[in-house]
């Protein structure tokens, strides 16, 4: 199945490329982003005079989604894309796209930051599994994609450098503004449990200290088993919230509120406004921790 689908993308990159080919001149200003809040970052560095394009729509799950013919023929229209690096649909599909087509300039944002390996149970023992593609959940690794992302602007579009380094600075300083106030938020809070459904804030508790209850099991929907496990975890240490994302289903974290006398909190880790969404996480859990 997994051959099938390589081959009908690669078909339709082949078409979208003889398409671009045509416009090849139109695409000086054309970047693609694999995801919202990359959109929100790289906009804030190169401004509006640029044309970001977004492979992966609001509302839609990096994990399952298709590209569209019209994603792809963006995608080869550009003059740059900038992937997180290890979303499964950037390992599966778009890379044997770009691997056929060398005119987009292929940067991954994670190939400087020290990266998270999921830890897979295997009967009475663990082994590092795939690596977290999460990492722009932590305001340390953000900063250093942006530093990756303006250099590269710089490199490709150097007539508008004076402007990528103004911006880039300003965002630098937010980024950072927002680190301190995190870390003075949540060092004295004496709980730093929480439940989430998708493990997306591995490299947010990594940097705060804050121990992330995972839902999900291996990447799959929990079973009772591990339902009930996580429940009395819950109890033991007193863990009331259950954060879960928009993109997934809401009815186990529902239960487990309940049987926990918790609440399920929405977080959005895909909110195209990324300062906007760390903040509220960080409200999120100043009011929620003790």
């Amino acid at each position: 199945m997994r051959q099938i689908k390589i081959f009908i993308l690669t078909i339709i990159a082949i078409s979208a490329f003889s398409i671009s080919c045509s416009n090849k001149n139109n695409n000086e200003k054309n970047i693609t982003v694999s995801i919202l809040p990359q959109k929100y970052l790289t906009e804030r560095i190169c401004g509006n005079t640029y044309n970001i394009n977004v492979l992966i729509p609001p509302g839609e799950n990096p994990a399952t989604c298709e590209l569209t013919t019209k994603q792809i023929k963006l995608l080869l229209n550009s003059k740059l894309y900038f992937s997180i690096g290890f979303l499964p649909y950037e390992t599966n599909h778009i890379r044997n796209i770009l691997e056929k087509h060398q005119n987009v300039r292929h940067i991954n944002l994670s190939q400087n930051l020290e990266l998270v390996r999921d830890m897979i149970k295997h009967g009475d023992h663990y082994h590092e599994g795939g690596i977290d593609p999460h990492v722009w959940m932590s305001a340390s690794n953000v900063k250093d994609i942006c530093e990756t992302i303006y250099k590269n602007l710089v490199n490709t579009f150097p007539k508008d450098s004076k402007m990528f380094d103004n911006n880039y600075n300003e965002l630098i300083g937010d980024i950072e503004s927002l680190d301190i106030k995190i870390s003075n938020t949540l060092q004295n809070k004496i709980n730093r449990n929480f439940i989430i459904y998708h493990p997306a804030l591995t490299y947010f508790a990594r940097d705060y200290g804050m121990n992330q209850i995972s839902l999900e099991y291996e990447g799959k929907s929990p079973s009772p088993k591990h339902i009930q496990n996580i429940i009395e975890v819950a109890k033991k240490t007193n863990t009331r919230i259950v954060l879960v994302q928009k993109q997934f289903d809401i009815e186990k974290a529902n239960f487990i509120a309940k049987e926990i006398n918790g609440k399920v909190i929405a977080i959005d880790p895909l909110n195209e406004n990324w300062l906007e969404e760390m903040n509220k996480l960080l409200n999120i859990l100043d009011k929620n921790l003790e």
